[in-house]
């Protein structure tokens, strides 16, 4: 049996406050610590033989009473309980256990007292915080969830928990292995992704699920590993962000560009799609056959490095940048340029127009090439016979004129006179031998020049 220098000894070392009570609930031995302690919430110190119940505070009287006699029947009791002081809030962790004689006889209750006030500002701040995590948990735009290393779930935010509702009809509940609310088909490349996120690097993809009422949905999702302070890793933390309009509008414009290319490509004539800053846009299959550009080649570089240079230099312009403006002024509607083209030895003609217009958001001209070569030969051909049908009016009108005025006099003289003496018959054959061979020279002069 422990003597009262051993139980006073063990008292005074305890770290809590200890008190031994007998089934009166007086007090049989205490310690310094609950001395301190009682004399601070009370202005006076306990002393053997007071009833304890003076010094328990009023609102816990009730659970003290109970708990006392619970411990007295042989049970180890326990409780928090919260204790006002000056305006200020002190928790107490409780403890009462009985203990018996050597016959067994419970002779007297251990109460034991700690003072656990900073542990429960310190849990009630941590619960404030998890709530308040979880507030923004929940309030997310995204869906957020936290998979432990088995990929089971330890958290879901409400818009994860609607979303797989809406996807896949269930219900996800913690500590369940996520990949049971995936879509099938997705199953292999979440597993992929993470395992690379359980291996510590984070991992990012878009990936389509099928409804249960097969509707397609689009999202962005992004695993990355959670770790302890100490670095040591704890999870990995789910992000899916709704990107199905985003889709959505990606699939409307890529669709509108490849109709839109098509009609490009349909049209029978050299297109090329200038940006504001008179780069290639694009270009379609007349053009490249046309330049003998390839698209892929020409795409990005700027328009003066890609169009032969005499063009500018027919037009004058210091650059197509130019060119360009000067096209799209409201006076204006085309130029014809003259060049020559890649493997060619003459020179052809081109009309170009430009316009301005808008393409998914943004400014683009839009040239075009109508090869005029054939309409500008055909009009220099018309030319150049109008050219000689002057010319052989002028020879008719002039040139014939004087030789056969000549041979029709003389003719006229032959004809007038009677007796013409044998020297001016001679002379006059003379003069109309000439005329003729004027005539004749004239008339092949004329056929040399309508031949040509």
């Amino acid at each position: 049996m422990l003597t009262p220098d051993i139980l006073h000894a063990v008292l005074e070392h305890a770290p809590e406050s200890l008190v031994v009570l007998d089934h009166e609930c007086r007090i049989l031995a205490f310690n310094q610590g609950l001395s301190k302690l009682l004399y601070s919430y009370f202005g006076k110190s306990p002393q053997v033989g007071d009833s304890y119940i003076h010094f328990v505070p009023k609102p816990h009287i009730e659970t003290f009473n109970s708990t006392f006699q619970e411990a007295w029947n042989g049970s180890k009791v326990e409780f928090d309980a919260p204790t006002e002081h000056n305006g200020q809030t002190y928790w107490f962790r409780n403890q009462l256990t009985s203990f018996q004689n050597s016959s067994g006889e419970t002779v007297g209750v251990i109460f034991a007292s700690k003072n656990i006030t900073q542990e429960m500002w310190y849990h009630q701040a941590l619960e404030i915080q998890a709530s308040a995590m979880q507030d923004l948990f929940d309030q997310a735009s995204e869906s957020m969830i936290l998979l432990d290393l088995d990929a089971k779930i330890i958290q879901i935010n409400q818009f994860a928990k609607e979303s797989i509702e809406r996807l896949r009809n269930k219900v996800p509940e913690i500590g369940r292995y996520f990949p049971d609310y995936l879509d099938p088909q997705n199953k292999p490349l979440f597993d992929e992704l993470f395992q690379q996120a359980a291996e510590g690097v984070p991992a990012e993809k878009e990936m389509s699920a099928l409804s249960v009422d097969h509707q397609l949905y689009w999202f962005k999702t992004r695993l990355n590993p959670i770790y302890h302070a100490d670095g040591k890793l704890l999870g990995v933390t789910v992000v899916s962000e709704y990107i199905t309009e985003k889709k959505q509008v990606e699939t409307y414009l890529k669709e509108s560009e490849a109709r839109f290319r098509s009609i490009l490509q349909a049209i029978p004539l050299p297109i090329v799609l200038l940006d504001p800053q008179t780069q290639v846009a694009g270009v379609n299959h007349y053009a490249e056959r046309l330049f003998q550009w390839r698209e892929a080649e020409v795409l990005g570089l700027n328009l003066d490095v890609l169009i032969p240079p005499q063009f500018r230099e027919d037009l004058m312009m210091s650059s197509w940048e130019s060119f360009v403006y000067h096209l799209t002024e409201p006076e204006t509607t085309h130029e014809v340029l003259e060049v020559y083209l890649p493997n060619q030895t003459q020179k052809s003609f081109f009309e170009v127009y430009a316009n301005d217009f808008e393409f998914r958001g943004k400014a683009q001209t839009v040239l075009m090439f109508s090869d005029i070569t054939s309409h500008i030969q055909s009009s220099k051909v018309i030319h150049n016979q109008l050219e000689i049908l002057r010319e052989v009016a002028f020879i008719q009108s002039h040139v014939i004129r004087s030789p056969l005025a000549k041979i029709l006099g003389i003719v006229d003289l032959l004809t007038q006179e009677s007796e013409i003496s044998s020297e001016d018959r001679k002379e006059w054959l003379a003069l109309l031998s000439e005329s003729a061979g004027e005539l004749d020279e004239v008339i092949q002069q004329l056929v040399d020049r309508i031949g040509r």
